[in-house]
């Protein structure tokens, strides 16, 4: 009987198999951690969920915020308060400037509002909406694709968020045309929101309320004008009386809905804002077309929401939106009283105009 024997391995060949099988294994693990990665979107949402404070229900609280205002040239101060109550579904605002206020409650499914004095900065209410839901909106994500850059601001890298919308015939977006939030590249924590369309939030410092990072200072720019700060001076839970959220005599009940309205019957209500300038490049490269925008107006004539829906051109939307976002108009009376509009803004580009 012979017995058979099993000679050892070549240990060339040994080494070259335990390279190659260790190549795999780190491949693999490279792999999984990238899966595992969060997206873009996903990212964003933690940041949103956990730095959100309009949906904190589980207890009541109260929020004071005082603001300073400038003016569009980043001076002549003024300042103004927020102070809000929300308990459950129920909330009261009330902005205070000088000797002007304006107050809206959320009581039993319906909104009542009033002014006194003259019409309230929208800066103010701008700040806090940023300390309240720093955020994107439902309508910011709707059909969006989250693009994920790496920014450097100063000194501090930051990743930013951009909820891109597609755009025929456009290659190359630069930063900022659709809504973007910049994250702490650490930390995941919102730090600034941005776009063309609206004014710029920069969060300069945060805080822990409940199970919220909450911003508590923070700065609203217009461009690179200054326009605002905002710093949060109390923050606490309170035990609300039956009076708080009940509406005093004086409040009207508005109505809640967003009257949808042709850019036509839009247009005939502008009463002010800058005038669109051309872009020199695009001029120079001879490039016109039409902008079309969807814009959100509020019931204080002011632009809330503007979003690029085609355009011929970065430089053109960039143009346009940067105009726009200036518009002011009569507030539109449904019913005899005002509510919000969503509408379509059209911006022609002409060399011969």
């Amino acid at each position: 009987m012979t017995k058979s024997v099993r000679q050892a391995p070549n240990l060339t060949t040994l080494r070259t198999t335990l390279f190659v099988l260790s190549l795999l294994t780190l491949s693999c693990h490279a792999f999984a951690r990238a899966n595992d990665s969060p997206s873009p979107r996903e990212r964003l949402d933690k940041a949103t969920a956990e730095s959100t404070l309009d949906d904190l229900t589980s207890r009541p609280w109260h929020a004071k915020v005082n603001v300073t205002m400038f003016d569009d040239k980043g001076k002549h101060p003024v300042e103004a308060t927020v102070e809000y109550w929300k308990s459950g579904d129920e909330s009261l605002r009330v902005i205070t400037e000088g000797a002007n206020t304006e107050t809206v409650l959320r009581h039993d499914g319906h909104v009542y509002r009033i002014h006194t004095g003259d019409a309230i900065s929208t800066v103010a209410a701008t700040a806090f909406q940023a300390i309240l839901h720093p955020g994107p909106l439902p309508f910011d994500l709707q059909g969006s694709k989250p693009e994920l850059r790496k920014q450097n601001f100063g000194k501090t890298p930051l990743d930013c968020i951009m909820l891109t919308q597609p755009l025929k015939d456009l290659t190359l977006v630069p930063l900022g045309l659709f809504p973007t939030f910049c994250l702490d590249h650490d930390t995941g924590h919102l730090r600034a929101t941005y776009d063309f369309g609206s004014r710029g939030i920069t969060i300069n410092g945060e805080g822990k309320f409940m199970d919220r990072i909450v911003a508590t200072t923070l700065s609203v720019a217009d461009g690179a004008t200054l326009v605002g700060t905002a710093k949060v001076v109390a923050l606490s839970t309170f035990v609300p009386t039956p009076e708080t959220f009940q509406p005093a005599p004086e409040l009207v009940a508005e109505s809640t809905g967003t009257a949808r309205i042709a850019g036509g019957v839009a247009s005939g209500l502008k009463i002010g804002g800058a005038n669109p300038s051309y872009p020199v490049v695009a001029r120079q490269n001879h490039v016109e077309g039409t902008v079309v925008l969807h814009a959100i107006i509020g019931r204080d004539g002011h632009m809330h929401t503007l979003r690029v829906v085609s355009t011929p051109d970065v430089d053109l939307a960039v143009a346009a939106l940067a105009a726009v976002r200036t518009w002011i108009y009569r507030p539109y009376l449904l019913n005899g009283e005002p509510v919000e509009v969503d509408t379509t803004v059209i911006v022609n580009f002409n060399l011969a105009g």
